[in-house]
């Protein structure tokens, strides 16, 4: 009764979206939602299938450099951004003005046909102190081994020297050249954009003129071995990076592929969970800095986690606290009622931001969830 409270809220989430999608002959899929922008078009193009799942450790990461060469190196226009995940690649996202958008759409595919090859070495280098940045990162240290814990036999639970090592001398132009023909073929993209004048019509027509047949091959990807992890509710793993001083700590467990309104009770319950586990550690007890909840939803898996910091003296008791209120958490009817009308104002708010509901409707698509 209660999750079907919290459920009706993605209800109208779907109703403010009702996004029209086109899949061209091609094969890319065109998403697209007409709402008031002030005369901007949101743009956002990535891949369906790739990341860090799909091939040795940091090649994806070391695409999206060579992709963005020619963002970087433009004198002016609008700031494009690009990013890896786990289990696909933003290739661009950017904000235009929408007299502007075949102009720039035209751009950035035409990018992406004509990769900047020749600064590999360049990018290279930026890679590797990227990598750098991110070992140093605690709440990175714990990601990764978090996912190295729920899927076993991906290759996400790799040493910081594995990955060093990848990156210097296993990816070669050869391997980035196979990839970028296979992951980033017309067929396994997604355009999603909303604007205020362009119709679903003139976007897909424009779509169209992007890729030339011989651009286009359909390849098939196997989906990736993630193996079976063994934690389970009442045993969920607890990952724990000791500092000098403090302890970062990760406890949560994998999920089955959970629609979009079991999503949004899942979230909610852990945002409630948090709030309770805030007040008793951080503000009562004093024992933690900061407990937050986390929710990762993909094609290929769900998972949750708690995360926190707290004295690596404090670690044992605040543990223990977090695995009792697990065991015990229950939701009264003021705090369903306010969690319900917290969400639907977020969906609201969601709905009427262009980049963000460009952002959003390019992951549901990603993650095949119907709306």
């Amino acid at each position: 009764m209660r999750a079907a409270a919290l459920a009706e809220a993605t209800e109208k989430l779907s109703k403010l979206l009702s996004p029209r999608k086109t899949i061209l002959k091609d094969g890319l899929t065109v998403v697209t939602k007409q709402d008031t922008t002030n005369g901007f078009a949101h743009i956002v193009l990535g891949t369906r299938r790739g990341g860090s799942f799909f091939g040795p450790p940091e090649l994806f990461h070391l695409l999206e450099h060579i992709l963005s060469v020619p963002y970087r190196n433009a004198a002016s226009g609008s700031v494009i951004d690009a990013e890896t995940a786990v289990s696909r690649v933003t290739i661009a996202e950017v904000s235009v003005k929408e007299r502007k958008f075949e102009k720039k759409l035209k751009a950035i595919v035409q990018d992406l046909r004509r990769p900047e090859f020749d600064a590999l070495e360049r990018e290279r280098g930026a890679v590797l102190a990227e990598l750098g940045e991110h070992h140093d990162d605690p709440e990175t240290f714990l990601a990764n081994q978090f996912y190295a814990a729920c899927f076993p036999k991906s290759n996400l639970g790799r040493l910081l020297r594995e990955d060093f090592d990848s990156v210097r001398h296993e990816l070669t132009k050869e391997l980035l050249v196979r990839y970028w023909r296979k992951f980033f073929a017309p067929s396994n993209l997604i355009l999603s954009v909303v604007g205020e004048k362009l119709s679903h019509e003139k976007i897909c027509e424009a779509a169209r003129e992007l890729f030339p047949a011989a651009d286009a091959p359909k390849p098939r990807f196997k989906r990736p071995e993630l193996g079976v992890p063994e934690a389970t509710l009442d045993t969920p793993w607890v990952v724990v990076r000791p500092g000098l001083k403090n302890a970062y700590f990760a406890l949560g467990k994998a999920l089955p592929r959970l629609e979009l309104k079991d999503r949004a009770v899942l979230k909610a319950v852990g945002e409630l969970l948090t709030d309770r586990l805030n007040h008793m550690l951080r503000y009562r007890m004093g024992l933690a800095y900061g407990i937050q909840f986390d929710f990762s939803s993909t094609y290929l898996f769900n998972h949750w986690n708690i995360q926190g910091s707290c004295e690596a003296k404090h670690f044992p008791r605040v543990i223990a606290t977090v695995r009792r209120e697990l065991e015990r958490f229950t939701i009264g009817e003021r705090e369903l009622k306010r969690k319900r009308e917290e969400l639907i104002e977020s969906y609201e708010r969601l709905a009427s931001d262009p980049e963000g509901c460009a952002h959003l409707l390019y992951d549901l698509e990603v993650d095949g969830v119907s709306i």
